[in-house]
């Protein structure tokens, strides 16, 4: 029940984080905080990650779907298995982010994305994130490195 109140959370708190964003930031205004580390921009991402297959919607659609699906499932296996503690905690992750995203993306027809880091690479500070792209992208870290080192 605890992995499912992560997962929950997660949905939470980038739901409610995107809705302020939403509300209160103009599109594709910067504003720098901590610093000028971060920047919170406002961006619509109507593509997957890093605004691929923007053009194509239904391609975009199907690929969420399936990943979506197939991180469902690994989920409900990892739930019923013992031990597995931390592979739990990181498909956590990945799914109450993927869920969130999904949310987005079937409410508005793009997914909401706020956040970007100050970095000596313009590249890579022109990516915008959202919560829900971070947790994931740490929970496939998590997952990935739990399974390496699980004795059987």
């Amino acid at each position: 029940m605890g992995f499912l109140i992560i997962a929950a959370g997660i949905f939470c708190l980038d739901y409610f984080i995107k809705r302020k964003v939403e509300a209160d930031k103009l599109l594709n205004v910067t504003e720098e905080r901590l610093g000028g580390r971060v920047l919170i921009r406002r961006t619509n991402n109507p593509g997957i990650a890093f605004g691929l297959l923007k053009k194509d919607r239904k391609k975009v659609t199907y690929i969420q779907l399936t990943g979506l699906l197939l991180a469902g499932i690994g989920y409900l296996w990892l739930l019923f298995q013992k031990g597995y503690t931390i592979a739990k905690i990181g498909a956590s992750f990945i799914l109450g982010g993927g869920l969130s995203n999904w949310h987005d993306r079937q409410r508005q027809g793009y997914v909401t994305d706020y956040v970007s880091f100050k970095c000596p690479w313009k590249k890579f500070e022109n990516i915008v994130f959202n919560l829900s792209d971070l947790f994931i992208f740490l929970g496939c870290i998590v997952t990935v490195v739990s399974q390496t080192f699980h004795k059987k």
